[in-house]
């Protein structure tokens, strides 16, 4: 018998929450929280939205992209489905080089 996994759409924000669109949102308020349970449910993810400021001194939504880049460029990571990655960010300035990681992140599945 096969057990079903439960999936979960990731919202990597420090302030906002995810919208109410009846997808099994989880928050994250910190990179490190986002990796550690990106690393421990690897085939449960869906998607995954990323803010790019999370607060004064801490890592970015940029950041969390270079990290997921590496460990699926590394095969630490590699879901079974190529999860839907989004940034909701406001800032214009960092948001076309975070789509730009989540291209190349793309490209690691077509190889």
């Amino acid at each position: 018998m096969k057990m079903f996994k439960e999936t979960f759409w990731l919202f990597l924000d420090d302030v906002r929450n995810p919208p109410n669109d009846g997808k099994n949102w989880k928050v994250f308020r910190t990179v490190g929280d986002l990796i550690e349970f990106i690393l421990t449910h690897p085939n449960q993810i869906a998607g995954i939205s990323f803010d790019h400021d999370m607060g004064d001194g801490n890592a970015t939504g940029k950041d969390a992209l270079d990290v997921i880049h590496a460990l699926i460029y590394m095969r630490e990571w590699f879901p079974a489905e190529k999860p839907v990655l989004t940034v909701h960010s406001a800032n214009s300035v960092r948001v076309p080089v975070m789509e730009k990681i989540i291209g190349n992140i793309y490209n690691l599945f077509d190889t």
